[in-house]
């Protein structure tokens, strides 16, 4: 299996339009029914508008999960991003292993069949999950990391995650930097570790 997927990534190319980013969220369902999901997503869409400045392209994917990915929103300029009868779906399950690996491999065919210089400079991944994985069943945290270290040393994604349970990041090869820890009672505190989050890949697009 983990020469499959190394197989399909061979297929990935590298980023080439300057200036572009695309940041692809994969949002735990199960953070979307704990609050109030218009104030929630209200703020994650200021946030990320927060990013653009008049030298950059922003992009934004929005997966949500549970124990399967549904697509919210597909590389959508950040200007444009709305978040219209996004539902929820909470039944516990929280399959990140699997959603983060089908999110990657998803992600590289996508720009696979682009030309290169329709690929951009940046793909960043912000992961967001609260409770501790409990549902993959079709990849390891050893096919994750090794997409992980992959994708990072060639191709320079970035990968970060916002999570309460430190479970969710210790079997995989995570830069423990780019892990920002919040309460899972208390909306305020992700809301200040979601601006931190966002601060850091602020940070990152300037480089």
């Amino acid at each position: 299996m983990i020469r499959h997927v190394h197989n399909f990534l061979k297929g990935m190319v590298k980023a080439m339009k300057k200036g572009l980013s695309e940041i692809i969220i994969l949002y735990d369902d199960n953070i979307l029914c704990k609050f109030e999901q218009k104030k929630l997503l209200s703020a994650c869409k200021s946030m990320l508008k927060s990013l653009k400045t008049d030298d950059n392209e922003i992009n934004v994917t929005f997966l949500k999960f549970c124990d399967e990915i549904e697509i919210v929103t597909l590389n959508r300029p950040v200007e444009k991003l709305t978040f219209k009868n996004i539902g929820s779906k909470r039944n516990g399950a929280r399959a990140l292993i699997d959603c983060a690996s089908e999110a990657i491999i998803n992600t590289g065919a996508r720009y696979a069949q682009q030309p290169e210089e329709e690929h951009p400079e940046n793909i960043i991944f912000l992961m967001t999950v609260s409770g501790q994985e409990n549902a993959s069943k079709r990849y390891t945290c050893q096919q994750l990391s090794d997409m992980l270290i992959h994708q990072t040393d060639v191709y320079k994604w970035e990968f970060f995650m916002l999570t309460d349970d430190v479970n969710n990041y210790k079997n995989i090869e995570l830069n423990p930097e780019n892990i920002v820890l919040f309460d899972s009672d208390d909306i305020i505190s992700l809301k200040i570790s979601a601006e931190k989050l966002i601060g850091m890949v602020a940070e990152r697009l300037r480089k």
